[in-house]
């Protein structure tokens, strides 16, 4: 649920090479939970939101926050009108944990963060 690009963003940021290669495949085993494609919409979502949080310096945070809302809600509305409905639901979860976001920001500087952001 972005535990991966955040974990490679932290690297990149330290120092380290971070290859992207599409011949790597992993394979995650899935519960009956974890199949359920709107809650995991929902998470990484979140996730992602929260590590531009976490991680993306200002004033670059607050364009790149905007955009991947957008681009989420965007994802939702070419799944349906359920999806959409339900929308709120990873906003509300989004914004009750800014605060605990907010007091662990680690802003990496913006050189890494735009290498990163050019891995995929």
């Amino acid at each position: 649920m972005y535990e991966e690009p955040d974990y490679a963003l932290q690297c990149i940021a330290a120092g380290y090479e971070v290859l992207f290669t599409p011949i790597i495949t992993i394979r995650h085993h899935y519960s009956g939970q974890s199949r359920s494609e709107m809650r995991n919409h929902h998470l990484h979502s979140r996730n992602e939101l929260w590590s531009i949080g976490l991680r993306c310096p200002l004033p670059y945070a607050i364009a790149l926050a905007l955009y991947r809302v957008l681009s989420q809600f965007g994802y939702a509305c070419k799944r349906g009108i359920d999806w959409v409905v339900r929308e709120p639901l990873w906003w509300w979860s989004a914004i009750t944990g800014l605060p605990w976001v907010f007091r662990k920001r680690q802003p990496v500087q913006w050189a890494g963060y735009k290498k990163w952001l050019s891995l995929s």
